[in-house]
């Protein structure tokens, strides 16, 4: 089956990120893609040299009709509601293509509902396609290599506690990092992070009154930060599974964190009229009604870090030392339960095939 995947990037890494992601899984379930992406350098700067064969090409967003007609489309995924070329949108309706309206990522109820309609939009044969964290879903992104990476990440969680906690960072700006930073400090073991670079390092720059650049690395009292630049999503699926703390942004990073099985926090994309929190509040509710009763010790605690977080909430009152190996344990029950969902690339293989037939 041949894909066309097109992605405009908005938020620099993240809507490339899942673009890329779901390429390589249909590639690695037998599919040929061609991601036609309006920002190639951001693209690459995630990807790994395997990625681009004959299998998987990278393109330019508004390619010209000559790459358009090499090969024909039997689907064409248009990611994250970006607007389709006029060449591209023409081709389509001449050929008749399957178009699947991939959007982001949601916990909310409605979610279930619209997932798989016919989109009455400017192509015949177009569906909504809906990831998300029920079986009713579409399901999420991962591939036999993150399960192997957890798998092992699991196994070491059962070895004794490392002298210095790891952490990775990775956020928009956010001052809810000070407040963060003042518990970590207040714990009995010193924290050694990694801050990325961007965004990240500029948050931790400006709260810190530093000037660190990517390499660089600083100690103030039990907090070590060290500054890296971006990597590929590969080692940064590696570092998420060695850290004990993984602060993350986005959906793509979210997802990664969550199937690592290790303690994280998500600073989601800030949205107009909170609606962002609304949907924060919807995956911790999903939690707790997936998880079995027994099985959700420090959900409580979690919420309201959650909010805190992302500033809607003071910081809950508890011993961060206590709380840990509860939110370890916590962790590795959203583990179980995210790997329970249905791949996303094989979710849309399926549909494809159903509505192909």
């Amino acid at each position: 089956m041949n894909f066309d995947i097109y992605c405009s990037v908005i938020d620099n890494y993240g809507d490339a990120g899942v673009s890329l992601r779901l390429s390589r899984e249909l590639k690695r379930l037998g599919a040929k893609v061609r991601l036609f992406c309006d920002d190639l350098n951001v693209l690459r700067t995630i990807a790994v040299v395997d990625d681009e064969d004959a299998t998987l090409r990278f393109l330019p967003f508004c390619a010209e009709e000559s790459i358009l007609q090499q090969q024909r489309p039997d689907v064409v995924v248009a990611a994250f509601a970006c607007h389709l070329p006029a060449l591209t949108a023409k081709l389509i309706n001449a050929q008749g293509c399957l178009v699947l309206y991939l959007d982001y990522l949601s916990a909310e109820n409605w979610v279930e509902s619209f997932h798989g309609l016919p989109a009455p939009a400017e192509f015949a044969r177009g569906y909504y396609f809906y990831p998300g964290f029920t079986k009713r879903t579409g399901g999420l992104l991962f591939e036999p290599r993150l399960r192997q990476l957890a798998q092992s990440a699991a196994q070491a969680q059962q070895q004794p506690l490392p002298a210095v906690r790891q952490l990775t960072l990775f956020s928009y700006a956010n001052p809810a990092v000070a407040e963060l930073l003042t518990i970590l400090e207040g714990s009995v073991r010193p924290s050694a992070i990694t801050v990325f670079g961007g965004k990240p390092l500029d948050n931790v720059n400006a709260i810190l009154g530093m000037t660190l650049q990517p390499s660089d690395s600083c100690t103030l009292g039990k907090l070590t930060f060290k500054a890296q630049g971006m990597v590929s999503q590969d080692d940064y699926d590696a570092l998420l599974c060695q850290s004990e703390l993984n602060l993350v942004r986005g959906e793509d990073s979210i997802v990664r964190a969550l199937c690592c099985g290790r303690p994280c926090l998500w600073q989601i994309y800030p949205q107009t009229q909170d609606a962002h929190i609304a949907k924060l509040q919807a995956l911790l509710d999903c939690f707790k009604r997936e998880l079995p009763s027994e099985k959700q010790a420090g959900l409580a605690e979690l919420n309201a870090m959650m909010l805190s977080y992302n500033g809607r909430a003071k910081w809950p009152q508890f011993n961060f030392d206590d709380f840990e190996p509860i939110w370890r344990k916590l962790a590795l029950q959203v583990q179980n339960y995210i790997f329970s969902l249905p791949n996303l690339a094989e979710s849309m293989l399926n549909f494809c095939r159903m509505n192909m037939a």
